[in-house]
């Protein structure tokens, strides 16, 4: 399905557009096992486009950080990049060995001590992105 392949190039670009090669892998990687999980959506895009809202503050959290933001027009090199990888991974997912082993969750090594990642598994670090699970 395209459109399930165009929103994983985008969250890979979006996510992973100063990672390496497998940090683009893995962010494909924890959007798939969440699609894959029956406590998230079913469709690759339905995860992507995930977001809540707190119901006392009314506050709009996004299950990627992309989403609640501003984003610039992708590079076109940069963003096929993105493509070839959602698409290998997308139709031969199978065949690619899963880095983050089985990862849900990520976040930039900028973040210290935020509270919802105190409650997870570390799995692994790749690029500047820490990878988790939950436990």
């Amino acid at each position: 399905d395209r459109s399930e392949v165009r929103c994983l190039a985008d969250n890979i670009y979006y996510e992973a557009n100063n990672q390496g090669y497998t940090g683009k892998l893995a962010v494909a990687f924890v959007t798939i096992n969440r699609a894959r999980n029956p406590k998230y959506p079913l469709t690759i895009c339905k995860v992507v486009n995930q977001k809540s809202k707190d119901k006392k503050t009314g506050k709009v959290t996004c299950q990627f950080s992309w989403k609640c933001g501003k984003v610039k027009p992708p590079n076109k090199k940069d963003y096929e990049t993105a493509l070839e990888i959602a698409s290998s991974v997308y139709l031969f997912t199978e065949l690619f060995e899963d880095p983050t082993d089985g990862s849900m969750f990520f976040h930039s090594i900028i973040i210290k001590n935020h509270l919802f990642f105190k409650q997870l598994e570390f799995s692994t670090q790749i690029g500047d992105h820490r990878f988790y699970y939950e436990r």
